[in-house]
């Protein structure tokens, strides 16, 4: 009985965020969460840290947002440590729910996200690489592919390390346009654009070879 609530337990937190996303946080934007952001600079720390648990737990919750959130509130360096922590903390949660659930989940997914079935031909033949590249790409929802590679009990570390890795260009492309937004016709901001937008270029064009 402890064990069936033990393996439940992801999906009840997870139905319950998602009905606290449709309450509180449809419409979230860069201004509604700085809104809500402490003056201390740790508990602002703290306070994206539990913003990356929340998406985790919605699913719909945009990480672009809190990337640039972080990088308004934050000097570089540690503004692009902050997300990376944050978004460890979201992939290693959603990977937990998927590793846990019990039932068929893992072909749920695949019949709703039809890329899926192409990234589980992928991890046949290198489940780091295809790892990897499904981050990098973005095709599917970030906390479905985590929750697809977790029921698929793939190693955690080896999970972990593929993931932060092919998250790290859009991840510090994001965080630098934040960094930069205040200026908008600085050479930095600029510069920030256009790398996030060849990210993107190279992302799609991963996308078309690998999942078409």
């Amino acid at each position: 009985m402890r064990f069936k609530v033990k393996k439940s337990l992801p999906i009840i937190i997870a139905i319950i965020g998602i009905i606290l996303f449709i309450i509180y946080g449809r419409g979230m934007t860069v201004d509604k969460i700085l809104n809500y952001t402490p003056e201390n600079q740790f508990m602002t720390a703290i306070f994206i840290l539990i913003m990356f648990l929340c998406k985790s737990l919605t699913v719909m919750f945009p990480v672009a947002v809190i990337y640039v959130v972080t990088g308004i509130l934050f000097t570089p360096f540690v503004a692009i440590l902050i997300n990376i922590l944050g978004i460890s903390i979201s992939f290693a949660y959603s990977y937990w729910i998927g590793y846990m659930s019990e039932g068929n989940i893992r072909e749920q997914l695949m019949i709703r996200y039809k890329k899926l079935e192409k990234v589980d031909t992928l991890m046949k033949n290198n489940e780091w690489v295809a790892t990897f590249i499904v981050r990098i790409v973005g095709i599917v929802p970030l906390d479905m592919v985590s929750m697809f590679l977790g029921s698929m009990k793939l190693s955690f570390s080896k999970y972990m390390t593929a993931s932060i890795l092919g998250a790290l260009p859009i991840l510090v492309t994001t965080t630098l346009i934040g960094i930069t937004v205040r200026d908008p016709f600085s050479m930095e901001f600029i510069f920030s654009i256009l790398f996030r937008i060849s990210i993107s270029g190279i992302a799609i064009f991963i996308s078309k070879r690998k999942f078409n």
